[in-house]
């Protein structure tokens, strides 16, 4: 299946972002012979560069800065 992809920007004000994310540094399997998905990531997106975050723990994010949560997507069934 396809993941998810969720960007949030913060207006006005720093901010403060607890993340707790899973299958970050392994894709989620396939069965039967399907491909493995895509392993998810949480980037902090500032003046276009980004820069990855752990998938647990608490960033400061200044204002105008964006955080970018993307699920992984799950692993295919049979052969492609």
């Amino acid at each position: 299946g396809m993941g998810i992809r969720r960007d949030i920007r913060v207006l006005g004000h720093r901010a403060v972002v607890s993340l707790l994310g899973d299958r970050r540094a392994r894709a989620p399997w396939g069965l039967a012979g399907g491909e493995p998905g895509k392993p998810g990531e949480d980037l902090l997106i500032l003046d276009d560069r980004e820069t990855r975050l752990p998938s647990k723990g608490t960033v400061e994010v200044p204002a105008e800065g964006v955080i970018s949560i993307r699920t992984p997507g799950g692993g295919g069934y049979g052969p492609p």
